[in-house]
Formats: C-alpha cells, structure tokens, sequence
C-alpha cells in the first residue's frame, strides 16, 4: 500500500529516490499520528462528561405537604401549627414562626414554632428540661445539653427538639416535634 501512495504522491517522471521516500513515510507517520492523538481527545472528553454526569445526582423528589400558620389571622394555642403537642409550653403570643410538613410517604409529620422570650437563655433551658422530664422524654445520652442550650428527647417513638438561640440579646424558643406515624 505503501508503494500505491508513492507512485500517487509523485508526479509522473520522477524517481522514487530513497530520501523522497523517506519524507513521504514521515508525513503519513505524523498523520496517522495526529489522527490518533484527536481519537484519544475525544475519548477523554466523552469520559470526561460522563464523569460530570455520573458525579452531579439529581436532587431527591419526595412527596411533603407544608402548611404555614398566619399569624395575623389566629390568636391564643391556634397559632400552633397542626400535629404540634397541646401539651408543650409555648408563649403563643409572642410567636414568630410556625409551620407544619407532612411527608406522607414517610409516616412523618414536622411541626415547628419559634417565638421570642424575655425570660433568659439559662431560665428556659431549665424550664423546658424539667417539662420534658416531668412528661417522660428521654433524653438518651446526649439530648440534655447544657453548654449548647439544647434539649432533645424521644417518648412513645417521636421526638421533641428545643434550641435557644440568642439574637441581638434576645432569647428565642425554637421547637420542634417529629411524629411518627
């Protein structure tokens, strides 16, 4: 085959002299090199992409109802969001956030409410630690903690979790209860 090319590549009449020769080998080397070099690229691109596929998941889609309370048009324990224990203390009417998400397909119903206090950080956490007692949570090994204000228990397999956070010196209850159903 190599012989054909020559006899294409040279114009009629002249001699396929061992340096034409050589300078024509050269050049379908190079080429046949430069066609492999641009098979390998496209490869790696191709892989490169499905790497980027394979490593960017698509999110969870999962089935969950969210319900916000209005505030402005309820007053007193109505503020609380739907699911909430009409047991937990709560300053209904200094609450700043309440909602509820449902995720049916999980059994498991979120309720959640926030509301500003003026008594102090220490105060509710001992409040809220005592109720939580009295009412039969456990606290397992590390759900009463005093350092971070935290409090989190688990009764009859649900869970109740209470933060106390302070923003611009004022202390707020975050609550939230987990159901299982």
């Amino acid at each position: 085959m190599i012989l054909d090319l020559y006899s294409i590549i040279m114009p009629p009449g002249q001699s396929n002299t061992s340096s034409n020769r050589d300078v024509i080998s050269l050049v379908v080397v190079f080429l046949a090199l430069l066609i492999v070099v641009y098979l390998i690229q496209g490869t790696f691109k191709d892989n490169e992409k499905a790497a980027d596929q394979v490593s960017q998941p698509e999110g969870t889609k999962e089935n969950v109802i969210v319900r916000e309370t209005n505030l402005n048009e309820v007053s007193g324990r109505e503020r609380l969001p739907i699911g909430f224990p009409t047991d937990v203390p709560v300053d209904t009417s200094a609450i700043v956030e309440s909602f509820s998400a449902n995720y049916p397909d999980r059994g498991v119903t979120q309720s959640t409410v926030s509301f500003s206090s003026n008594k102090s950080q220490a105060a509710l956490f001992s409040e809220y630690a005592t109720f939580m007692t009295n009412t039969g949570y456990d606290f397992g090994q590390s759900g009463k903690n005093e350092n971070l204000k935290t409090l989190f228990g688990t009764k009859d397999g649900n869970d109740l979790l209470i933060v106390f956070p302070i923003n611009n010196s004022v202390t707020s209850v975050q609550i939230t209860y987990v159901e299982r159903k």
